[in-house]
């Protein structure tokens, strides 16, 4: 039973479990938790029978991975089991769940869907994690080692979130962590000798009062250490994330591996508005001021309330210039915009529609038909050109949409199909706000003004569907007049529709701040979407149902009606960018963005920080580099901080002496020379000039530290000291340069003097609330024990 320590393998159970605890915030629902746990029930139970069953250490784990292996195949493997043992067919079926995990990862940003595999690859993985846990911390009885895995677990899942984790995930996995090394530890104390002779009585009752006050304070610096790791996060600035994982991975305020943000459907921009992120996702320079929003893609598929990504064939060829469906005598001026910093995933980039030419750099690029770039690999920087169509009204009256010629438009059938159950109160909204006979860009500009009207209001708490709507989220919008850009867009798209004009969703990035170095900054609260409408002969156009307040002033052509005459040369019209929108505040409500409005003032300290966090990783290795320099000098610094500070406060010579004595010790004791104790200062002396072979004048300087040593400890008051520092840093100098070189490095970074020091330091801090509040209760105190008048009679 006693090898079997079966305590110490639930111990180590539960750490592995509280470690990955925290995959249940990447993945939805958590359907994984049971076979899980059952998982590490049956890891650690194995772990325990074999330990049990023999003294030898490597079968444990060997029967652990087949134990679970079996378990797996059980859950995971029916119909593929050959009398309930793992066949060539299984494997190969599990090959193909765990590419469609990785593919699932790698597509949704975080809560991710749990599919089959996805349950696989997280049994395998509480597997994978409880064996090693067990076998270091359990079998090898290395529970300190065993924290390496189990913060490798942990990571998997802090590593690869958006926001960051409760605190009870981490003060759980640590806290059976510190169990497992404690109750290893006391069992260690109790096996050690004791040079006292002691009957079994006398030795259990020693035994008994050692082993507590070893695990008092064990679990006093347990608790003490738990509570630095909680409270210092709380107080430290936070840097930005850098996901491991370039789907879940997915918030916009992290740094992952290959990109950091990707718009694939309605739902990421939901949780990109959501996360109240200020993380930098590109910067851009433009040669015309703010640009239009940055489409990043184009989603035509709507279900069941959220839009979809649609497959688009690629054109291998250079962007269509004009734009596709763009007749000739339409006005068109170019803008170009230089992108730094780049934090968007592969196969997706941030531009502005329509671009005509795209400069990746070395970066291999394609481009699809609805004019979106697809790069093969991020680009940090990239130069994009577009058009901004300038359209006169003229034209845009004649622009009325003919089913025929759609298709060689780049138009389907999908940018004209209408949510049905929708269709019913669409038709009641547009009876009302659209009149009789107008032309298509009089029904859009009505659809938009009607949903920019003081009627709605933008805010991202949506309110509950009223019943008699059923579940249908685009009239529960269109009832409760509440949402943010992805209803206002939904309602505005299925309402052209419903009037037989195709339309579409872009997804992207509003413009941006203005930064005081006249770069535009864009951040991933800035996330948002937009419809855009098809007209022959103009191609697609960019409308903004959106409220102000959010997304700022609508393009022109999409307000009023364009003067029109023989003065009316063709406007060119500023986009809604170049116009300044409200500045109204950031709230969490309605996030009121002021896009391509001035940044505010910044002071110098948010400048500094804000350069910092946006250091590129050469720049971040350099500073991590340096800040270890840095703090691998704390040591030594707090060293000869405690030896000045021992010399200063030694109240006569003999006492100064005292204390270069004993750091000289110390000194060459960090440098593996050794004196045994008990040994006098000629004894000593001997010793180091020995065992450090000393050169003769070495040997002289030895001989007068001795000799000043003898004379601070047994010559008569009132006598001489001498000097004892220069000669002992001479002898410490010389016994440096005969040992070997990681040792050297060793005695410097880690000297006794700088261990003590930081030792004692902790030791007052946590020791001040009970010396503040004795010195509380201290009047009390006296005056409880004060005698009162009848007792000094």
């Amino acid at each position: 039973m006693r090898r079997a320590r079966p305590v110490d393998a639930a111990l180590a159970a539960l750490a592995t479990a509280c470690a990955l605890l925290p995959l249940t915030s990447l993945f939805a629902p958590i359907d994984f938790i049971r076979p899980c746990l059952l998982m590490l029930v049956v890891v650690a139970t194995t772990g325990a029978l074999v330990r049990g069953a023999t003294p030898l250490r490597w079968p444990v784990p060997l029967v652990q991975a087949v134990a679970g292996l079996l378990l797996a195949s059980w859950l995971d493997g029916r119909g593929h089991l050959w009398h309930g043992l793992p066949t060539l067919d299984m494997f190969r079926g599990w090959s193909h769940l765990l590419a469609d995990a990785l593919g699932t990862i790698q597509s949704y940003s975080a809560p991710a869907p749990a599919t089959r595999g996805v349950v696989l690859g997280i049994t395998l993985i509480f597997a994978v994690a409880a064996i090693v846990v067990d076998a270091i911390g359990v079998t090898r009885r290395s529970p300190a080692a065993a924290g390496l895995p189990l913060l490798t677990a942990y990571l998997l899942s802090a590593a690869n979130s958006g926001t960051g984790l409760a605190v009870g995930y981490f003060v759980f996995a640590a806290g059976f962590w510190v169990l497992l090394v404690g109750r290893q530890g006391t069992s260690a104390f109790r096996g050690w000798g004791t040079p006292i002779p002691l009957d079994g009585a006398e030795r259990r009752t020693t035994e008994d009062a050692l082993a507590l006050r070893f695990v008092s304070s064990g679990r006093r610096l347990a608790v003490a250490s738990l509570a630095l790791a909680v409270i210092l996060p709380m107080v430290l600035p936070h840097l930005p994330a850098r996901f491991l994982l370039s789907g879940l991975g997915r918030a916009p305020n992290g740094v992952g591996v290959g990109g950091t943000s990707r718009l694939n459907s309605s739902v990421d921009i939901s949780r990109s508005l959501r996360s109240q992120s200020d993380g930098v996702i590109l910067r851009y320079r433009s040669n015309g001021g703010a640009v239009d929003p940055l489409r990043v893609g184009v989603l035509t598929g709507y279900r069941d309330g959220e839009w979809t990504d649609t497959e688009t064939d690629q054109d291998t060829s250079r962007l269509a210039d004009p734009p596709l469906g763009v007749a000739g005598g339409v006005v068109l001026s170019t803008v170009q915009i230089t992108v730094t910093g780049n934090r968007i995933d592969p196969p997706q980039l941030a531009a502005p529609a329509p671009a005509v030419a795209a400069d990746l750099g070395r970066v291999q690029w394609s481009a699809t038909l609805d004019g979106s770039i697809r790069p093969d690999r991020r680009p940090d920087k990239y130069t994009i050109r577009y058009v901004r169509v300038q359209p006169t009204e003229q034209q845009l009256q004649n622009a009325q949409t003919d089913p025929v010629g759609l298709a060689d438009a780049g138009v389907t059938d999908t940018d004209l199909t209408v949510e049905e159950s929708a269709r019913p109160t669409l038709d009641a909204i547009l009876d009302k706000v659209v009149p009789r006979g107008s032309s298509a860009i009089d029904t859009a500009r009505a659809i938009q003004a009607y949903l920019r009207s003081p009627a709605f209001s933008y805010n991202l708490n949506l309110l509950p569907a009223i019943p008699e709507d059923g579940d249908d989220p685009l009239v529960t919008f269109l009832r409760t007049k509440q949402g943010y850009c992805i209803q206002f867009a939904t309602a505005m798209i299925m309402m052209a529709r419903d009037r037989g004009i195709p339309a579409r969703m872009a997804i992207g990035y509003l413009p941006g701040h203005l930064e005081p170095d006249t770069s535009w900054t864009v951040r991933g609260t800035d996330a948002h979407a937009w419809p855009e409408l098809w007209f022959p002969g103009l191609g697609w156009l960019r409308f903004e149902p959106t409220p102000s307040g959010r997304s700022g002033a609508a393009p022109i052509y999409t307000s009023a009606p364009l003067p029109t005459g023989p003065s009316d040369a063709p406007t060119t019209a500023p986009s809604a960018a170049t116009s300044t929108p409200s500045a109204s505040p950031r709230t969490k409500d309605n996030q009121a963005d002021n896009p391509g409005g001035l940044a505010p003032a910044v002071s110098t300290p948010a400048r500094l920080w804000h350069g910092l966090v946006t250091l590129p990783a050469w720049a971040w290795l350099l500073l991590v580099l340096g800040l270890g320099a840095v703090g691998s000098l704390a040591l030594p610094t707090a060293a000869e901080f405690r030896r000045r500070r021992a010399v200063a406060e030694a109240p006569d010579d003999a006492a100064v002496a005292e204390a270069h004595w004993q750091s000289f010790l110390r000194q060459i004791d960090d440098l593996g020379v050794r004196p045994p104790v008990g040994s006098t200062p000629r004894q000593t002396g001997r010793f180091v000039t020995v065992s450090a072979h000393l050169e003769p004048a070495d040997v002289e300087r030895m001989r007068t530290v001795v000799s000043t040593i003898e004379r601070a400890r047994y010559a008569a008051p009132g006598t001489a000291v001498g000097d004892l520092a220069g000669p002992a840093h001479h002898v410490v100098t010389s016994v440096t340069r005969t040992r070997p070189r990681l040792q050297r490095l060793r005695a410097f970074l880690n000297p006794t003097d700088g261990r003590r020091q930081v030792h004692d330091v902790v030791a007052g801090a946590l020791d001040a609330p009970r010396r503040a509040w004795s010195r509380l209760r201290a009047p009390s105190v006296r005056r409880r024990d004060r005698p009162g008048p009848d007792q000094s009679r």
